[in-house]
């Protein structure tokens, strides 16, 4: 009798881990299918477009969370982003932002802060998106192997509704000049209009 109970706890344990390999296996393969393959040698390109089928339109007007990075180190200095890399992040949480800003330069100077902000910042980060039309990125990912990480931009967005844009190119900076601008300065506290 006690044979029988080891066998059952036993084969009831590897059941359980199997489930949660299972589960394991089938978050990374859907978190890799998210992020750009960088495999190959150095110049090898990787593309891979969700393109047709990513929406290029969305209907939910509401942002809960927000991931942006792009590089401005291909612009003239005079553009007034100086040649940098920005990362800007914020999500909802409760009747509230939270968020934070970084930037770094060529050299690794480094400018972080975090920030909280009440709803008014998504409304404006939302009429930033729709004003340049981010959704029409939407499914786009290309990758130039062997880059360093600063070139390009990075775009993932999620709505209320569920639904999703999510853009990235390691190489060229997607995103127009006055729409970065409008970010930095929608981030940076006291940053001026350019």
């Amino acid at each position: 009798m006690k044979r029988k109970g080891f066998v059952k706890w036993l084969l009831c344990g590897v059941g359980i881990a199997c489930a949660a390999a299972g589960i394991l296996t089938g978050w990374k393969l859907y978190r890799n299918s998210r992020i750009p393959e960088e495999t190959g040698e150095d110049g090898g390109v990787s593309y891979r477009s969700e393109g047709t089928d990513a929406p290029k339109k969305i209907g939910s007007a509401e942002i809960t969370a927000f991931s942006c990075v792009f590089s401005t180190f291909a612009f003239e200095e005079s553009e007034g982003l100086g040649n940098r890399v920005y990362e800007l992040n914020a999500s909802v949480h409760g009747d509230g932002v939270q968020g934070s800003f970084c930037s770094r330069s060529r050299d690794g100077e480094e400018e972080t802060y975090t920030f909280v902000s009440d709803s008014s910042f998504m409304t404006r980060l939302q009429e930033i998106a729709a004003e340049y039309d981010f959704a029409a990125h939407n499914g786009f990912w290309h990758t130039v192997n062997g880059l360093p990480d600063m070139y390009g931009a990075g775009l993932d967005i999620q709505y209320a509704s569920g639904e999703t844009v999510s853009a990235y190119d390691n190489q060229d900076c997607f995103l127009p000049p006055d729409a970065m601008r409008e970010l930095v300065v929608l981030f940076s506290p006291g940053a001026e209009e350019f």
